[in-house]
């Protein structure tokens, strides 16, 4: 720097000369003293403070060899009423690549604001300058770092973007908000920009906000290429997810790509990116092997592919015996696993390579394999999941509102502490969920167990454990998950897509390492899917498990073929409560669940399974009751009504069972009841529900499928049921509106010498006792050879208040005047005004002893006591539309 008077003056390369005048506060530029191309000059003004930047900024470009000419300050461009000013063009002379890098120069505040992706107005600035030339590669926001010494970018990378996009809104829309921070101007030869290969040093971080840019971004690249089969599309993200997984377990190696004209590089770093300029065939290629790797060492699964390695001396070698064998399995067994949208030609092909490469244009930067759960992480998981996954086959995933209660009901603490006091080095609880769809159980159980060890690192018991156990609870601090292994954390999945699911899950909620089995959870023991677990053996009896917490499928047509197909049938004796042959109409999939529940779980260890309601007094279930009787103690039950999941209006029960060998019933139990349960007819439940709940699904489909809310009764809940499980009783009062403790006696009824009984939770006995109506009259008892003239005139249930015929049609049951109509769905009661053909979900109580005596039963009918007892004995799949037997009515209502 030289000086004269106000006038300091900077020259490089000889004729460069950079002038500043301390007076007037301006710069300037010239080349042998001709100025810089510049279309205005308040760039040069320096009590701005971005022109300090784009000081230094120049000298940059001149340092690095950009020619004086092909720069240009404060270009121009004429946009309807008003122009607009980009600070520095940079234009390449050659006509045969003209590209264009332009640069937005910011102080250091304002960099940082107008560098927020989620800020589309400011952004949108750089957008509209890079759609103002058809030869824009590279849009960048800059600015200089006085007290680090260094320039600071901010690119979008332009040149496939400015293709497609027709305008601003288009551009930023499509551009996948992750800008690129590398110095193209100081590391590449002047117009040569050459992306530098990830790393595994160069992953960033991933936090919640980018979490959230990275989900409305994929869902914009479905958008923009009408991709409508969201299901589909998720599955090739939990593709590529597997692939992205598996490339950072193996991190940085040496792989090869080809361009479009066959040259071959090398390149050391990630193979889960997109390297400039390679080819589609190389970039698929590439990932497909990642996605093996992934399925063989992640699923133990092994999918067919070839790599060129393989096929080459196949070629080579011209045996046509293989080559063809190659052939077809590439044509008849290799299934696209990236394809977003169906490929069959050379421009669909292309199309959908566009797609993948956006998507792992949008994933390649970030991180997303973690030694400690990544709540953020797992919760763009969960809003991929519930957007765009279908529920099928039985399949309804648990919210995690009741997955928490569930997991947080057990006693996994004091099964820890058990462990230890017995010395034991393996403490660690095993945990397996049989179905486990998404992996929701999984991941809770894992977090709960997780929380436990450092609950107990910091309780005064912990110095009372041997050094041993002491370190290896240290180890499980220090290294977050290092114990959720195969030995300790199962999940099994028959629908391998759900498999693959839930093994991601487990790496973006801080592990890998869990046994995820893509198999059926209740196939042989002996068979392959099980071969290389915990769970292989020739017996019947694993008996391994402290915990099996499920939601199980239920109702599922069709499960019995796969019995027959598999070899399990009641001579095979893989479960008891397979009797006779094969039933190929027998949909109760559910009861061969809680068998192998038991098969699963050690002598004392803990069942939490949801199954619906109807196993509590539904006829077709009176030999799983009575299995479950004689297997296990049921420790507490939820009862909850039909808007517990999407998708079904089934009313569940979740059962808290230990395995015991119970020789009675006459115990005491905790039930907790959600208030559409104990009333579903009632005015506004839905609200109290939700309430109870905690969640709610969204009806709005462009919308997260399901609303959590912030507290609720089920939360409550949790600690009294572990506290019941853990001793037995609760210390505090419990709140009648949702809970009591009752003997399960009291709540079964037509048990006889054979038959265990029917569980009707919501069932009191009368405290005044009473008589059953069988005591006072009969029922539906009249034919129409009762009748010198057969009733034509027909009554529905919605007809019973009115008495007003519907259109006639056929039935068996009939009512003469004077009888007493119930409806069996409840709420109805009254006199039949004439004779009438009835529907046969209406009741008909007759042959009273006196119109008094009818007259006293039809007024008890309507007491409080008595319609509170219907009311409990109602079951059904659907709690809204449960009704009361007549077997229950006549024999079990007391008045």
């Amino acid at each position: 720097m030289q000086q004269n008077g106000n006038q300091w003056t900077y020259t490089m390369k000889g004729n460069i000369v950079f002038g500043f005048d301390t007076a007037k506060n301006q710069f300037s530029v010239t080349e042998n003293g001709h100025p810089i191309r510049a279309d205005r000059d308040t760039s040069k003004d320096l009590t701005k403070p971005e022109n300090h930047s784009v000081v230094m900024l120049l000298i940059n470009l001149l340092d690095c060899g950009y020619g004086f000419n092909t720069i240009t300050l404060e270009k121009t461009w004429q946009t309807g009423h008003s122009p607009i000013y980009l600070d520095v063009m940079i234009q390449n002379p050659d006509p045969s690549n003209p590209e264009v890098y332009m640069i937005e120069v910011k102080n250091m505040a304002e960099f940082q604001k107008y560098t927020n992706a989620n800020d589309a107005t400011k952004v949108k600035q750089l957008c509209s300058y890079a759609m103002q030339e058809q030869t824009t590669s590279i849009a960048s926001f800059y600015t200089y770092d006085f007290d680090k010494d260094e320039g600071n970018f901010a690119n979008i990378f332009c040149t496939d973007l400015r293709k497609v996009s027709v305008n601003v809104d288009d551009f930023y829309n499509r551009w996948n908000k992750i800008f690129d921070n590398s110095d193209y101007v100081s590391f590449n030869n002047p117009f040569c920009i050459q992306k530098k290969v990830l790393t595994y040093s160069n992953l960033r971080n991933i936090y919640a906000n980018d979490t959230k840019i990275l989900f409305n971004q994929f869902l914009t690249i479905l958008r923009l290429n009408s991709i409508s089969d969201k299901p589909t599309a998720f599955m090739r993200m939990i593709n590529l997810f597997l692939a992205k997984l598996t490339d950072e377990i193996y991190q940085d190696i040496t792989f090869t790509t080809t361009d479009i004209h066959g040259s071959v590089f090398n390149h050391t770093g990630l193979r889960f990116q997109y390297v400039d300029a390679e080819s589609p065939e190389s970039f698929l290629k590439r990932l497909n092997e990642l996605y093996k790797e992934g399925m063989q060492k992640c699923l133990n699964k092994a999918v067919i592919d070839y790599t060129d390695a393989e096929l080459a001396p196949i070629i080579q070698g011209g045996d046509k015996f293989k080559l063809m064998e190659a052939f077809d399995n590439l044509r008849l067994k290799k299934n696209n696993s990236f394809s977003f949208i169906e490929v069959y030609d050379d421009t669909t092909f292309l199309e959908n390579f566009a797609v993948v490469k956006d998507v792992v244009q949008l994933l390649q930067n970030f991180k997303f394999k973690y030694t400690a759960k990544q709540q953020f992480l797992g919760d763009f998981f969960e809003d991929l999941l519930n957007t765009s996954l279908k529920q099928e086959a039985g399949q309804f995933f648990t919210p995690y509102p009741l997955v928490d209660y569930m997991v947080d009901s057990l006693d996994i603490e004091s099964q820890i502490n058990r462990n230890l006091n017995q010395r034991n080095l393996d403490f660690v609880p095993k945990v397996i969920d049989y179905a486990c769809g998404a992996g929701h159980f999984i991941i809770s159980a894992m977090t709960a167990i997780q929380d436990n060890f450092q609950k107990i690192v910091t309780s005064p018991s912990f110095q009372t454990y041997t050094i041993p156990q002491q370190n290896r609870l240290k180890t499980y601090i220090q290294d977050p998950y290092f114990w959720a292994d195969s030995l300790h954390i199962v999940g099994i999945e028959k629908d391998y897509r759900l498999a693959k699911t839930t093994k991601i899950a487990t790496f973006l909620n801080g592990d890998g390492e869990a046994e995820i089995i893509a198999g059926d959870g209740i196939a042989k023991f002996s068979c392959p899917e099980y071969a290389p677990t915990v769970l292989a053996s020739k017996s019947t009896q694993i008996e391994y498990f402290d915990y099996v917490i499920s939601n199980p499928p239920y109702s599922v047509d069709g499960f019995m073929q796969n019995f027959k197909k598999n070899g399990i049938s009641a001579t095979s004796k893989d479960f008891s409560l397979l009797t006779g042959g094969y039933n190929l109409k027998d949909s109760r999939i559910e009861i061969f669940f809680v068998e192998r529940a038991a098969q699963l779980l050690k002598t004392g260890g803990i069942a939490a399974i949801i199954l619906p309601q109807s196993i509590l007094a539904g006829e077709k279930y009176n030999s799983l009751r009575t299995f479950i009787y004689k297997n296990f103690r049921i420790m507490s039950i939820l009862l909850t009504a039909d808007i517990t999941f999407s998708g079904t209006t089934t009313s569940p029960v979740v059962l808290f069972l230990r395995k015991e060998n119970v020789q009675e019933s006459d115990y005491e139990i905790l039930i907790h009841m959600s208030p559409k349960y104990k009333t579903p007819n009632a005015a506004k439940m839905k609200g109290k529900e939700v309430d109870f709940l905690g969640y709610e699904f969204s009806s709005n489909r462009s919308k997260s499928g399901i609303e959590i809310k912030p507290a609720s009764e089920l939360q409550k809940l949790a600690p009294l049921t572990r506290e019941f499980i853990e001793t037995g009783s609760i210390s505090s009062t419990l709140n009648p509106a949702f809970s009591k403790i009752v003997k399960l006696s009291d709540i079964t009824l037509n048990r006889t010498a054979n038959y265990c009984g029917d569980v009707y939770p919501k069932y009191e006995r009368p405290i005044n006792g009473g008589n059953p109506l069988s005591n006072y009259c009969k029922i539906n008892e009249w034919k129409a050879s009762d009748f010198s003239t057969v009733p034509t005139d027909y009554l529905e249930i919605g007809d019973l208040k009115t008495q007003i015929p519907s259109k006639r049609l056929s039935s068996n049951r009939f009512c003469k005047s004077g009888d007493i109509l119930i409806s069996s769905l409840g709420g109805i009661i009254t006199i039949a005004k004439g004779d009438f053909m009835l529907t046969g979900a209406i009741y008909v109580l007759s042959s009273f002893n006196s119109i008094t005596e009818r007259n006293f039963v039809y007024n008890r009918l309507h007491n409080t006591d008595v319609t509170e007892q219907i009311s409990a004995l109602m079951d059904g799949f659907k709690i809204t539309y449960a009704k009361i037997s007549e077997h229950n009515l006549f024999n079990n209502v007391l008045i």
